[in-house]
């Protein structure tokens, strides 16, 4: 059920447990807004992810209209498809962040460039990706740093016990 309510006569919408003045009297949170004249906003339609739609609500009187059109993967902008492929690099790499990574101090330094290296990638990369073919994209090496980059910096694999 709607937690949002119009009223025909006085053209107005009122969200259900929000203290509310009409025509001049103060009612309560938890006055029942059907008493007053008021009635649900029906919804029409159905929100899918935000990921992978964009989403557009209409609120015409009593009718919430909401429509999910499917994003198009191409049309994400570079500095986004950048940013998702680098961020999880960057969470799979939150761990050398910790007070207590088995870390050496030079092992951390390296750490701290590399994820600098990934954080600023988006800016000056953006242009790169969208003229690279989408077998190109799908690959390590479009961005500055590389696993072997990474292996080179700290002299052993990150991810080996």
């Amino acid at each position: 059920m709607s937690d949002l309510y119009w009223h025909p006569e006085k053209k107005i919408h009122q969200r259900a447990g929000i203290a509310f003045t009409l025509d001049g009297v103060q009612y309560p949170a938890n006055w029942p807004l059907a008493s007053l004249g008021f009635v649900p906003v029906v919804t029409v339609g159905e929100q899918q992810d935000q990921q992978m739609y964009w989403i557009n609500e209409q609120l015409h009187e009593a009718v919430m209209t909401i429509t999910s059109t499917p994003k198009d993967v191409d049309l994400l902008s570079a500095t986004e498809s950048l940013r998702l492929v680098r961020d999880g690099m960057l969470m799979d790499s939150d761990w050398t962040d910790l007070p207590n990574a088995p870390l050496t101090t030079e092992e951390k330094i390296a750490w701290q460039e590399v994820r600098k290296e990934l954080r600023d990638a988006t800016e000056y990369l953006a242009v790169a990706w969208d003229e690279m073919a989408i077998e190109e994209k799908l690959r390590w090496n479009y961005l500055p740093i590389t696993p072997n980059k990474i292996m080179d910096l700290i002299g052993r694999d990150p991810w080996e016990e």
